[in-house]
């Protein structure tokens, strides 16, 4: 009776770890396409001229109405974007590091229903000549 006991309690334990790491795998893999996604829209706008690429001004692109679009900025996957059956919300804003208005900071933010990753990357203009 005992052992029986003993096996019960083994059993449950080895259970529940493995269900907790099925939770953790998930949580995982969604921030990893959230990275994914903040990921691509930065590289988007490196790729397109880095700082020459941004808006002149600082801002806040959170798809609101109306929304400041300016040329293209912020690029897609702006605002919303569906990866392995889940929705996820992106915000872009803008603003100028320093007095000098020569470097700008990008922070993008990627939420879902029970979390969000923020991701930012500054471009300084004279990256942008090279």
């Amino acid at each position: 009776m005992m052992a029986a006991g003993i096996l019960v309690v083994v059993l449950l334990l080895v259970i529940a770890v493995f269900i907790g790491g099925l939770q953790l795998m998930e949580r995982s893999e969604v921030h990893t396409e959230a990275s994914s996604i903040g990921r691509e829209i930065l590289e988007t706008i490196e790729d397109a001229g880095g700082f020459a690429a941004l808006p002149l001004v600082a801002g806040k692109f959170d798809d609101s109405i109306p929304d400041a679009r300016v040329d293209g900025f912020p690029p897609k996957p702006y605002s919303e974007a569906e990866r392995g059956g889940r929705e996820y919300n992106v915000t872009v804003e803008t603003k100028a590091v320093g007095t000098t208005n020569r470097s700008m900071a990008v922070l993008v933010t990627v939420s879902w229903g029970e979390g969000r990753i923020q991701l930012e990357k500054v471009f300084h203009a004279a990256d942008a000549a090279l």
